[in-house]
């Protein structure tokens, strides 16, 4: 079985899975989904942020566990930690490796402040996307932060060194 919100993405080979479902990529409708075909599995790594946040919630809300069904592909903490900016930031760096300087706001004023503790060269964007796809100006960021998923943006200045950029929010 497949759940997609969207059917234009589906990209795997029909012969797969038994039938489609479209609905919502929520946790309401899919909780009633799991609850009336009966899973064994939840596999969240084959529809990006959405599935994986997805995936989050179900777990947080004791949906997976009262359902019995495991979380495959993926495990909750490694996507806790992959979503997370903070936790994110502490494993990359308990791993060694380097990190941008980045700041987390929520608020216009606040993404401001952290451009003025970054400097200059930065992105302000969303704090759930993948990359600078939705790279926010001064005008944007109200509508952009109001987009996101935590309600946050991330300044981040492309080339800085690990270790050395405030948090916020």
């Amino acid at each position: 079985m497949l759940v997609n919100s969207n059917p234009a993405t589906i990209m795997t080979r029909p012969g797969i899975r038994d039938r489609d479902l479209h609905r919502a990529a929520a946790p309401g409708p899919v909780t009633q989904i799991i609850a009336r075909e009966r899973p064994d599995a939840l596999l969240p790594t084959l529809g990006g942020q959405t599935a994986l946040n997805l995936a989050k919630a179900l777990h947080e809300d004791g949906t997976l566990e009262r359902h019995g069904v495991e979380l495959i592909g993926a495990n909750y903490e490694a996507i806790r930690r992959a979503e997370d900016r903070d936790l994110f930031r502490e494993t990359m760096l308990a791993a060694g490796l380097r990190v941008p300087r980045s700041a987390v706001a929520t608020s216009v004023g606040e993404a401001l402040d952290a451009l003025d503790a970054l400097g200059l060269p930065a992105i302000v964007r969303p704090a759930f996307t993948l990359g600078a796809r939705e790279a926010a100006s001064r005008t944007r960021a109200r509508t952009t932060s109001e987009s996101s998923p935590a309600a946050s943006l991330v300044a981040d200045r492309p080339g800085s060194r690990r270790g050395v950029g405030a948090r916020l929010g």
